[in-house]
């Protein structure tokens, strides 16, 4: 999966993101288009589109568990921000 990564961090926070990234390919419907990496106030935040809002929900349940056995692993937070990408 391709992605763009805009942060700096430590080697745990990228093993981190690595492990929910690897997650996310295997659990999720492929996002539309390629997912945005940022880090805010020390999470790490994936933005990747959807192509409906059903997709858009289920990643997003099912990304939440995988993040959550991260940061209890690993004290590192990394979330899913999901959206549903509009057709034009």
């Amino acid at each position: 999966m391709n992605v763009e990564i805009e942060f700096s961090g430590s080697v745990k926070s990228v093993e981190a993101l690595v492990r929910f990234l690897k997650h996310l390919e295997a659990l999720v419907p492929k996002p539309v288009g390629t997912p945005k990496v940022g880090m805010r106030d020390g999470v790490i935040y994936v933005k990747a589109g959807f192509a409906t809002e059903e997709d858009d929900w289920q990643a997003g349940e099912k990304m939440a568990e995988v993040g959550a056995d991260i940061v209890e692993d690993t004290d590192v937070l990394v979330v899913l921000a999901p959206y549903t990408v509009k057709a034009t």
